[in-house]
């Protein structure tokens, strides 16, 4: 229902924290609710206790980055704990993934998903890609894959993983001028894990 609203509406959303407060990027929290995910993007969640599974309420106002939805200057209202303290992801493709760059409602944008045998077939900063990001595919088409500076430093990508390597993937749904992508949550074995490609 947010993301129905227009730009700069401010909204009040409910949902169970998927990545705490700067866990990817400085500033940035996953939500989502039994509807959709979303990105918040405000330090002012930062240094609140918020963890994984906690159910947040925040006021914000409805944003686009670049094609990708988010709520700015957000305010905590409210903070529940626990209430999810195992989310499970949504299991998609990494073609489901690029495509979900079409629409910033697409029900992949924003949510926690997993991503299972792809394979990292353009490394991290290569070609055109930018240096934050690598091309992954599991046999169906390919994604970008992207990992931000509170998951990894950019500049040690190329020595975390290796091309011709597959792994599990999971993060959150995203875009960026029209390309879906998927952030990397963690470099922690439930998020990354190298697995054979057979």
């Amino acid at each position: 229902e947010a993301k129905d609203q227009p730009q700069g509406e401010f909204v009040v959303v409910r949902g169970v924290v998927m990545s705490f407060p700067g866990q990817i990027e400085a500033g940035w929290t996953f939500i989502r609710d039994a509807t959709a995910g979303a990105k918040i993007v405000s330090t002012s969640l930062e240094g609140q206790g918020i963890l994984i599974g906690d159910q947040i309420e925040i006021g914000g106002t409805n944003s686009m980055f670049s094609g990708d939805f988010e709520f700015n200057s957000a305010t905590l209202r409210s903070v529940v704990p626990a209430v999810d303290p195992d989310p499970q992801p949504m299991l998609v493709t990494t073609a489901e993934t690029a495509t979900s760059g079409a629409s910033f409602t697409h029900p992949i944008q924003g949510t926690f998903i997993r991503i299972e045998k792809a394979e990292l077939i353009a490394q991290f900063g290569s070609g055109s890609l930018n240096i934050q990001n690598g091309q992954i595919d599991d046999g169906s088409g390919a994604a970008i894959i992207r990992v931000d500076d509170g998951v990894a430093n950019r500049n040690e990508l190329t020595n975390i993983f290796t091309v011709g390597t597959c792994y599990n993937f999971q993060g959150f749904g995203a875009n960026f001028a029209g390309a879906g992508q998927i952030f990397l949550r963690s470099l922690d074995p439930a998020d990354l894990e190298e697995v054979s490609c057979n």
